[in-house]
């Protein structure tokens, strides 16, 4: 470092200068999309697989149809009663084969309307 109290102050201008430069270059925080959402998912869906299902729009009706029709528990099962394990280790470990039976739901769907 030099000695010279004028090149000392130089210094630490450039290093303010830096700083207050760089600040300005920082990513800006994302707004929380949660109170935003028009799609929205029951707490009560764990965080993980409510991620799985907001990136395609995947509703709890559909989500449960593809594990009625794949015979995993009774047509009317609420969510709240799917074990944890069943909820892990199928619906979020196995998320391409639950997507590909729900796509497989959505494409026999009747529109009323054309």
């Amino acid at each position: 470092m030099p000695t010279d109290p004028d090149s000392q102050v130089s210094i630490e201008i450039n290093k303010a200068r830096y700083e207050a430069g760089t600040a300005k270059k920082a990513k800006p925080p994302e707004p929380d999309m949660s109170k935003t959402r028009t799609f929205r998912l029951n707490n009560y869906i764990p965080k993980a697989l409510q991620d799985l299902m907001y990136e395609k729009l995947v509703s709890e009706e559909e989500l449960l149809e593809a594990v009625y029709r794949r015979g995993f528990f009774p047509r009317g099962t609420p969510f709240q009663n799917l074990p944890d394990e069943f909820v892990e280790g199928c619906l979020i470990a196995a998320w391409p084969k639950v997507l590909a039976v729900i796509q497989e739901i959505r494409s026999n769907y009747e529109i009323p309307f054309e």
